[in-house]
């Protein structure tokens, strides 16, 4: 039988492949008289333990039999994660294994605070780093904490990022598995990181120090000086300082906080010119020791430097690896902090006049080489701003993903998605938009009846205002069945609310309770930021749509100009162009997605599984939305099928009685707008729009994220 926890003492070769790669790594350099905090180690048979007892291992192999997971975008692969996050939260300890390791630490390390980090297979190994991936906690005290940390350390196992990192590397997610180091804490007054040798040129190494804890430079809240060291010759090359040295991460027996600097340290560096080449001696004798370059964590404490463990520096690089973007996600309270007030004070603002003076422009008064300029320039634009919500907005979505991974940790609810209940509400722009439809339509009474001149002449001012303010362009097969749908359905846009069965008032201050003091403010800021987050998700899209409904203008003025000119077959934004400054410039034809007169495959699939979005079961006739005209053919009561749900599209959602989905997660926004209509919504569904055909009776269970589909050829 394999041992479950290794004290430092206990530790040999033979059990290596039981404590993982950063504990080894930790174990060599004591072995070899380095100064390292003492620590013991939760081997993978505790964690095999754990899974087996809490019946974990099934339900993690469920989660991935949902989709494939090469085909999961990142808001699933979260989704997953988030699932997979509160099994281990909610699951027990088995009391052998507790008594083992709180009995452990007592006798190793007394009362002291402690610091419990991971040591996966394979983590830190010559080939693959998981730097920054797995969790480590700081400064954890008494043994109910111990056991919750040791917990959240194996649930990283199935973190969002760090599956993202194995699909990557190609390593076997089903034979994961996770050792804890639990270390003493060194309460560092300096501390850094360093690499013996770049990895963006492995002739420099490069020192950086922070005052306090490691926590701060690791998680980014404090910018640390930085030295680059000639490697072969120890000569300082550069020493570059933050532009402001008044902050560092301090712990007492409540936890880790930012704290100001004192004044008399804010002028000087962590580290001597002396101390540096100190850290640079000791880096070199770690890489000689291991036979790579190291990447290194270290503290110093009254003097003393301590290392805190070390991993290969390694240049695993590709080129369509999304993993250093996907990592830029993950952000702390205050860095969303500072996103949120640049999003609010900057980029929406500026995202608005764009579309203003867009708006403005006399399209018609231009030549068609203007025209074409013109189209140039718009997506020109456009792309610019594309660009700026991949940078900015997307990554202001985790405030939303921090929350619930926030709520899920200190409330341990049966429904991992219960912290949704307090985000939604928050006065979406969409939900505005569909009201303002509903006023629209109620104006328009009905088609066969005509309107009088007065309401006509104002509802032709709103639909026209309509049309300019939400982006949505005047391409006439829109409009004309933006208008036919408004004639024949009067409540397109009925006022969403919550279900009366869930109290918000009771779950937040249920939230808040759990927090005292400082952590009780930080508690509501994150609720706040949350709900903001929430509602940038949905209503960054809108913004979006509105400088993309410009660039669709200018091309619809492009296309009737060339129809004019005998021109009628659909051609692509260069092509119009391209006709519009050369008058004998012939257009290809643009191939459609299905060519005419092709019958899609009729599959017969019984039951699909995807991601649940929100919660409901519901039976009714599919609507498959292949085309944009499928849109104004909804009928009220129907199951809405479409790849994604996109923002010029939620004017049919108030109709539909179900939503399915091909692109997946909780976060995407016909998955918000399926939540505020109390719709239920399941995404993530594999070609929904190949194997569902509009007439086929479709069940959605949002709960479980189940369809079932019965053909209509077989009724």
């Amino acid at each position: 039988m394999y041992p479950l926890l290794l004290l430092r003492k206990e530790i040999d070769e033979d059990h290596k492949a039981l404590i993982g790669g950063k504990a080894s790594a930790l174990w060599k350099m004591y072995s070899s008289g380095l100064r390292v905090p003492d620590f013991l180690v939760l081997t993978t048979a505790a964690y095999e333990r754990f899974v087996d007892s809490n019946g974990l291992r099934g339900r993690i192999a469920l989660e991935f039999t949902r989709k494939s997971f090469d085909e999961m975008r990142w808001e699933e692969i979260w989704d997953t994660a988030l699932r997979i996050r509160n099994m281990f939260s909610r699951a027990t300890m088995p009391p052998e294994l507790g008594q083992l390791l709180i009995s452990g630490t007592k006798e190793t390390f007394g009362t002291s605070a402690l610091v419990v980090r991971s040591s996966a297979k394979g983590e830190d190994s010559a080939n693959t780093s998981f730097a920054g991936l797995h969790a480590s906690y700081v400064n954890i005290r008494g043994a109910n904490s111990l056991l919750e940390h040791v917990k959240l350390v194996w649930a990283s196992l199935w973190s969002d990022a760090a599956l993202m990192y194995r699909q990557e590397l190609d390593l076997d997610i089903e034979q994961s598995s996770m050792a804890v180091i639990v270390q003493e804490l060194v309460n560092g007054e300096r501390s850094g990181i360093m690499f013996t040798a770049s990895p963006q040129d492995p002739g420099e190494t490069i020192v950086e120090a922070v005052y306090g804890l490691n926590k701060g430079l690791v998680d980014g809240e404090v910018e640390p000086d930085r030295w680059t060291i000639e490697r072969t010759s120890g000569t300082m090359k550069e020493h570059r300082a933050p532009p402001a040295r008044d902050i560092a991460v301090q712990s007492d027996n409540k936890g880790t906080h930012l704290a100001p600097l004192p004044e008399i340290k804010r002028s000087s560096p962590p580290l001597t010119d002396a101390e540096v080449h100190d850290v640079c001696a000791l880096g070199l004798k770690v890489e000689q020791m291991f036979g790579c370059a190291q990447d290194i964590e270290w503290t110093i404490r009254a003097d003393t430097l301590f290392l805190l463990q070390a991993r290969p520096v390694t240049t695993f690089v590709d080129k369509d690896s999304n993993r250093q973007w996907y990592l830029s996600l993950t952000r702390s309270l205050s860095n969303l902090q500072q996103l949120k007030k640049q999003i609010e004070q900057e980029l929406v603002p500026a995202m608005v006049r764009t579309a203003e003076e867009l708006e403005g422009s006399d399209l018609a008064a231009l030549k068609d080489g203007e025209l074409a300029a013109e189209i140039e320039n718009r997506q020109g634009i456009f792309n610019k701003w594309k660009g700026v919500y991949w940078e900015h907005f997307i990554p202001f979505a985790h405030g939303m993903r921090l929350f619930g991974q926030v709520y899920n940790d200190v409330i341990k609810p049966e429904d991992p998605y219960e912290f949704m209940e307090l985000l939604k509400g928050e006065k979406l722009m969409s939900l505005r938009r569909n009201r303002e439809l509903a006023e629209l339509a109620d104006l328009m009474q009905s088609p066969s009846s005509g309107l009088p001149e007065d309401v006509a002449n104002e509802f032709g001012e709103r639909f026209s205002s309509y049309l300019t303010r939400w982006g949505t362009g005047d391409d006439e097969a829109d409009v004309a069945g933006l208008k036919e749908l408004l004639g024949h359905i009067g409540d397109i846009a009925a006022v969403p609310g919550r279900s009366g069965k869930t109290d918000v008032g009771l779950l937040e201050s249920n939230f808040l309770d759990r927090f005292e003091g400082e952590e009780k403010t930080k508690a509501a800021e994150l609720l706040e930021l949350a709900r903001t987050s929430y509602r940038m998700r949905d209503d960054d899209n809108i913004y979006l749509d509105r400088i993309e409904g410009q660039l669709k203008h200018a091309l619809q003025e492009g296309l009737v100009r060339l129809r004019s000119k005998g021109i009628d077959w659909e051609i692509g934004p260069e092509e119009i162009m391209a006709t519009l400054i050369d008058e004998a410039h012939v257009p290809k034809k643009r191939s459609s997605e299905i060519p005419a007169g092709e019958v899609r495959s009729r599959v017969h699939v019984r039951q699909v599984q995807g991601q649940p979005a929100s919660k409901g079961i519901v039976s009714g006739m599919a609507r498959v939305i292949r085309s944009r005209g499928d849109l104004f053919k909804m009928q009220k009561g129907e199951v809405l099928i479409c790849d994604a749900i996109e923002p010029s599209m939620t004017f049919v959602v108030p109709l539909a009685s179900g939503i399915v989905e091909r692109r997946g997660g909780m976060l995407i926004h016909g998955a918000i707008i399926a939540r505020e209509y109390g719709i239920p919504c399941v995404t993530g569904i594999p070609d929904a729009t190949g194997i569902i055909n509009t007439g086929d009776m479709i069940t959605v269970d949002g709960y479980l994220g189940i369809i079932v589909i019965q053909k209509a050829d077989v009724l």
